[in-house]
């Protein structure tokens, strides 16, 4: 899949999201930020354990 999203909309998501990535995480699992799409929408979403931050921004296939 391929996907166009603004890039000034895609920093400001993931300026968000990756609050919730700790700089020296326990598991390495939690030094990422999960990507997925649903209905035209991009969702950045990240987590520590304690904390889940999720973010959406328009998106669209580019097939």
């Amino acid at each position: 899949m391929k996907l166009v999203v603004q890039q000034e909309n895609l920093k400001k998501a993931l300026a968000q999201v990756s609050r919730a990535v700790p700089s020296k995480p326990v598991m390495p699992v939690l030094s990422n930020v999960c990507l997925a799409t649903d209905q035209g929408r991009l969702r950045l979403s990240a987590t520590n354990l304690n904390l889940a931050i999720t973010s959406w921004t328009g998106a669209f296939d580019s097939r």
